[in-house]
């Protein structure tokens, strides 16, 4: 059975999102998508969590898809792979098929994989820690806790466990793990070491995201976004304080 176009345009919106693309771009580019393959008129709303399309076809029939978020990452190779897409079938129409075919091939294009991810986070550690003034001996203990750091997140990125847990597990690591450093290698500081690992775990891009769209007027999606910068925040700064009350012996249950 032919999928009709309005699936497909709800595809490649729901791809956006998990991608990471910023909501009002993802309504730009929904809306442009779904005139390319023949609506008169279209309307997307869209959230972090669900998007909904509304279309209305040469004939007049109103159609209106809802879909469901359920993960979102960072994957800018796959959105400027749809997006390319997009622009391409808004500059020249083309067949419903072979479009399809291009944005669900532009949705599943691999990424990093552990063997790259692994040491990058390690130079990100130890690079930060020297930035922030480490010594060399500091930045390679920093390295090797963001090695350590990374290998554990590819076992705790799952569906069910709270990204709000795995932040607050890492702050927790990279602080303890910084001061017990420090505690038996006296030369060294772990303000450097804690600070380089923990800008693993920092925000930077939610935060950029965050500030586009309310610029660009999506209030309500900027109001979520916060939400969840304040949570990572929260679990930042509860696992720092936790590791820091026990290694002072003042953490009281």
């Amino acid at each position: 059975m032919e999928r009709s176009p309005i699936q497909m345009v709800a595809d490649a919106a729901e791809w956006l999102i998990e991608n990471g693309a910023e909501i009002a771009r993802v309504q730009t580019d929904t809306e442009a998508l779904a005139r390319a393959v023949g609506m008169r008129e279209a309307e997307c709303f869209a959230l972090p969590t669900g998007v909904i399309i509304t279309v209305e076809d040469a004939e007049g029939k109103t159609t209106t898809v809802v879909r469901r978020i359920h993960q979102r990452v960072s994957h800018l190779e796959r959105l400027n792979r749809l997006e390319t897409c997009i622009r391409e079938a808004v500059e020249q129409p083309l067949a419903i098929e072979h479009l399809e075919k291009k944005l669900r091939s532009a949705a599943q294009a691999p990424g990093w994989g552990p063997a790259a991810l692994i040491p990058a986070s390690g130079l990100a550690a130890g690079g930060f820690a020297l930035f922030y003034g480490g010594t060399l001996a500091e930045g390679g203990v920093a390295c090797i806790f963001g090695l350590v750091w990374a290998v554990l997140k590819l076992f705790l990125d799952r569906p069910w466990i709270p990204g709000v847990f795995t932040t607050a597990l890492g702050s927790f690591l990279a602080v303890g793990g910084s001061l017990l450093a420090a505690d038996l290698f006296r030369p060294l500081s772990a303000e450097p070491v804690a600070t380089g690992t923990l800008m693993l775990l920092v925000p930077g891009l939610a935060l950029v995201q965050t500030l586009r769209d309310l610029v660009a007027g999506e209030l309500v999606t900027a109001q979520s976004r916060f939400a969840e910068l304040l949570m990572t925040g929260a679990a930042l700064a509860i696992g720092a304080t936790v590791a820091l009350s026990l290694h002072s012996g003042r953490f009281d249950l």
